[in-house]
């Protein structure tokens, strides 16, 4: 907990000293479907948002995670479905595995 304390402190002092320092928000939000994803949510999120990705698991067994990039505020991006890996060693996004339908 000191240790959080001491890190919370150093971001505190960071920003006021610096206060043009960028700040980032994550917003998490759960879909009703598991599978298939057809709508992202019933508020108007992809308004609030820059950057939107897609976590969602495959049918095919054993299951695996994928990651896609449903929106990239003005630039163009990659709209194929990865395998996300969760390793010891940390996060691994694979090649492609197929595109998304838009």
């Amino acid at each position: 907990m000191d240790k959080l304390l001491q890190d919370l402190r150093y971001a505190i002092r960071s920003l006021w000293h610096q206060p043009s320092f960028a700040l980032t928000a994550i917003l998490t939000l759960e879909t009703p479907d598991l599978f298939e994803t057809h709508r992202l949510s019933d508020e108007e999120i992809s308004n609030m948002s820059d950057n939107i990705l897609l976590l969602r698991l495959t049918r095919a067994q054993p299951m695996e995670r994928t990651m896609s990039i449903i929106k990239t505020r003005n630039s163009a991006h990659d709209h194929s479905e990865r395998i996300l890996r969760i390793t010891s060693h940390g996060v691994a996004v694979d090649e492609a595995t197929r595109p998304r339908a838009n």
